[in-house]
């Protein structure tokens, strides 16, 4: 009776969906519930499939899409309507641009209400369909299982993406019994299904391709996520080591062949690309991060043998041989094949050797980097730390998500990945914001592994608020947040920029200095971080991993280190767009499974460090010679000062300042304290605020553990003791020179200068740089100073008019060398010898008479006031000239 009574019962759409879902063998759902699918998310996870509630739709997207690459099933996207479908958009298309499988179901607005204007209403069918590889929509509750079965076999079929399924309400409301429920849907799951089989490559391609292997003289095996998602790890892993070949995975890829394999070309990236003959590409698309294929990059007679699921990508590409087939069926035939012949290139063999040595090489120039605890913190030491403590962790391997921009780029060339499918990243479409929607795929999908997201403070913004769906659901997910004040670490506008009627508003790429992330987690019950220290890092990397509870770690670099990141992502760039050919492809802002791989980066990094290295050098001879002129000439102003008696001394501040000469700014916009004493360029700083060149370029690698340690020091010293002593003589210069306007505070005489904080402008105001301007002020010099409004003042050119007239005077004039300490100290000489001939020639002749002995003495002193006026004329002369060549230099 019991059992008749279930079978009659009433079950509405909202029901018959969850129980399809269950049926097509689906786990887990993530999304955002509300009218009119909140029912849909309860009657499914009843059914049991857990529903996780996420606090965006975007994050839920990015979630599903992971999902489907982490586990190969489908990934479940739930969204309201209107809106909602628009927010899940962002999911939809970034699995499709991955080729990962996911469907979004989502609520509509009532079919009889279609165009009137209903409660979000919205064409959802046709707002789909571009990022779909299928959407289609229930008219009737018997449509329900038909339509879940279809859509999620059309996401794994052929290459995997994301499909759409529209439930208008109306439909979720209507009624079956149960048993009818249940006959539709097992009709459903017993219907065939309509998704193409999957491709066997031709027994000839096979051959051919073994064929193409043995004989190349440099092969190169070359596979991709398409490869991890395919579950290719034992395939390739078998053809690496019965074949002796080479391998370089992508990003995404790392990990299907452990990192650690003697094989590995990942560390010599551009040699293995450049010079390999045959590449046999598993499930990695020749987009730009392979550099599309093509030279210069690639070598013009490489024979690539595609392998991919996707015919049309085949045809796309023209490769020498394609392959279409699934990744791990394809490498499973070829190993067969291989077996018959056999070959196997020997570590001796001239291509290996080459490889390994290279990749050696590249290795040790890293870790070289790597090996110091550098204080501040860079790039380089809280990556390395994270590194180690996540090896340490041992099999299962943690989850590694890495989002952002330096943070991601850098760690490509750090973090280590031994097992598969255990590095997500921003992907092929480079998206900012998948990290903790990820970091929650992660967690759901493999829950006996420990997630770690080492993420860019601009990358966590984007799904900071699911901290709170970690703590709601007490996943086991540590987030390192690189915390460097922006995107890039700072201010990144040129001095033409810094105009008009906002030029006091933070810059677009800074947020707000020293943000405590880590409270976020600490509002919602879970645990944070502060690490300002080596110590403070690995203190919270062993607690947050041993809890295994949800943990963000704050992890702070000074901004030095990110700008400098942020200008080396914009060399590649210029380097990328202007030809060179030893310039990356990689980028820099959604740096991605689409980025250039980790081995690239190493080499680039090595070659910019070194470039770094030559350059530091060089700055720091021109500057001991600058500041050993600038000495010897302000000892010859004082010997003028003094004879004259005329002027102050008004370069007291100026002669007290220690060597460094170029600590102006600290963490400021745009400028750092951190980074002008060691990483000047050529030419980069000038002299006068007039000058051209007084914005300095940083020309710094992410890694900047070189041996400048000894000036992080000095300057955290001068920085602590700003900071313990406010009530210093500065406060005259503080008061009369220092403009407050809104978030920043500026120096009237240097315009250039700005600082967020109170503690670096005073660390301003005791550089040599104000000292010079307080001087150009003095001597009525100072071109350009600001206003009480903060505006520039007898600004009579712009800084390009500017340059020009210093190139053309530089081109007209010669700039006169300056003499050394010694011709300074032989023109003085000469000077003496010269006054005294000339007071000799002035005494009168002696009479040879006795009683003409005083009235010689009187004469004597006559002529003390025409020598006085011949040397005033004199000093004038010299300070004429000497003004003369400070003009003109």
């Amino acid at each position: 009776m019991a059992t008749e009574t279930a079978l009659t019962a009433k079950v509405d759409g909202s029901a018959v969906a969850g129980l399809a879902l269950a049926a097509a063998g689906a786990r887990h759902m993530f999304g955002v519930v509300g009218i009119p699918v909140t029912s849909l998310a309860s009657r499914a996870a009843a059914a049991g499939v857990r529903f996780i509630a996420f606090r965006n739709e975007q994050s839920a997207g990015y979630a599903a899409a992971a999902y489907g690459f982490l586990t190969g099933t489908p990934g479940l996207l739930l969204t309201v309507s209107g809106p909602g479908c628009v927010h899940g958009l962002a999911g939809l298309s970034h699995a499709t641009a991955n080729a990962w499988p996911l469907l979004m179901v989502s609520g509509s607005c009532a079919q009889p209400d279609v165009g009137r204007g209903d409660f979000q209403e919205l064409d959802q069918i046709a707002a789909t369909k571009p990022f779909a590889k299928l959407a289609v929509k229930a008219s009737t509750i018997a449509d329900i299982p038909r339509l879940v079965f279809q859509a999620l076999a059309a996401t794994v079929a052929g290459r995997p993406g994301g499909c759409y399924l529209d439930i208008p309400s109306d439909v979720l409301h209507q009624t079956l019994t149960q048993s009818e429920a249940d006959a539709l849907i097992a009709a459903a799951a017993a219907a065939p299904s309509p998704s193409p089989p999957k491709h066997k490559p031709l027994d000839e391609a096979i051959v051919k391709a073994a064929e193409l292997l043995h004989r190349a003289e440099r092969p190169l095996v070359v596979f991709g996520k398409g490869a991890a998602y395919a579950r290719a790890e034992e395939a390739i892993q078998k053809l690496v080591d019965t074949t002796g070949i080479p391998f370089l995975p992508t990003p995404m890829g790392k990990g299907v062949v452990p990192d650690a394999h003697p094989l590995s070309a990942t560390a010599a990236r551009s040699l293995a690309i450049g010079q390999c003959d045959v590449a046999l590409v598993v499930g990695a698309r020749l987009n730009w991060l392979l550099h599309f294929g093509e030279p210069p990059k690639w070598s013009k007679d490489v024979k690539f043998i595609l392998v991919d699921v996707d015919e049309d990508e085949i045809e796309l590409r023209k490769p020498h041989l394609g392959l279409v087939g699934d990744a791990k069926r394809v490498v499973e035939l070829i190993n067969r094949e291989i077996k018959d012949q056999p070959f196997c290139l020997a570590r001796s063999h001239p291509w290996v050797a080459a490889i390994t040595k290279k990749a050696k090489d590249n290795v040790l120039k890293m870790e070289a980097q790597l090996a110091k605890d550098v204080v501040p913190f860079n790039f380089m030491t809280p990556l390395r730390i994270i590194r180690d403590a996540i090896l340490a962790e041992g099999s299962p391997a943690p989850v590694v998500v890495s989002e952002g921009a330096n943070t991601m780029d850098v760690g490509r060339a750090v973090l280590v990945q031994n097992e598969p499918r255990t590095r997500l990243d921003a992907g092929t479409w480079g998206t900012m914001g998948v990290g903790l929607g990820y970091c929650i795929a992660a967690a759901v999908a493999e829950p006996k592994r420990l997630v770690v997201a080492v993420e860019g403070d601009s990358g966590f913004g984007f799904s900071a608020m699911e901290v709170e769906t970690l703590v709601r659901y007490q996943l086991p997910v540590v987030v390192i947040v690189f915390n460097n004040n922006g995107v890039y670490g700072g201010d990144r506008r040129s001095p033409e920029e810094l105009t008009g009627p906002h030029k006091d508003d933070p810059a677009p790429t800074s947020f707000v200095p020293a943000a405590g992330y880590h409270k976020m987690m600490e509002a919602f019950g879970g645990k944070g971080y502060l690490a300002e220290t080596p110590d403070d890092l690995k203190s919270a990397l062993s607690e947050s991993f041993r809890a295994r509870k949800p943990a963000v770690i704050n992890n702070e670099p000074p901004r030095a280190a990110a700008a400098a990141a942020g200008d080396m992502i914009k060399r590649r760039f210029f380097r990328q767009d202007h030809g060179d050919n030893s310039a990356t492809s990689s980028s820099s802002s959604s740096g991605s499974d689409s980025d250039p791989d980790l081995a690239e980066e190493e080499e680039v990094a090595d070659e910019e460090v070194e470039e770094q290295q030559q350059d530091v050098e060089e700055a720091a001879e021109e500057e001991e010679e600058e500041e050993s002129g600038e000495e010897e000439e302000e000892e010859e102003d004082e010997e003028e000062l003094e004879r004259t008696q005329i002027e102050e001394e008004e370069a007291s501040g100026y002669q007290s300042e220690d060597s460094s000469g170029h600590d102006v700014d600290g963490p400021s916009v745009g400028r750092s304290k951190y980074l002008l004493p060691i990483l000047l360029r050529k030419g980069s700083l000038s002299d006068d605020d007039d000058d051209e060149n007084s914005s300095p370029m940083y020309e710094q690698d992410h890694a900047i553990d070189l041996p400048v340690k000894k000036a992080f020091s000095r300057v955290n010293a001068d920085s602590s003791k700003v900071a313990a002593n406010k009530d210093d003589p500065l406060e005259a210069d503080f008061n009369n020179y220092v403009l407050k306007c809104k978030s920043v505070y500026k120096c009237k005489l240097c315009p250039r200068i700005m600082c967020l904080s109170e503690d670096m402008v005073r660390v301003h105001l005791e550089s040599k740089r104000h000292a010079r301007s307080k001087k150009l002020l003095g001597n009525g010099r100072l071109k350009m100073m600001l206003n009480s409004d903060g505006e520039l003042e007898e600004e009579a050119e712009t800084h390009a008019e500017r340059h020009a007239r210093t190139i053309a005077l530089a081109q007209q004039v010669q700039k006169p060398k300056k003499d050394s300490g010694r011709q300074r100290q032989l023109r003085r000489r000469q000077k003496k010898r010269s006054r005294n001939q000339l007071e000799k020639k002035q005494q009168p002749e002696s009479s040879g008479k006795e009683g003409a002995a005083k009235p010689e003495k009187s004469d004597k002193k006559d002529v003390k006031p025409e020598k006085s006026d011949k040397k005033g004329t004199r000093r004038e002369k010299d300070k004429s000239d000497k003004k003369r060549r400070k003009t003109e230099k």
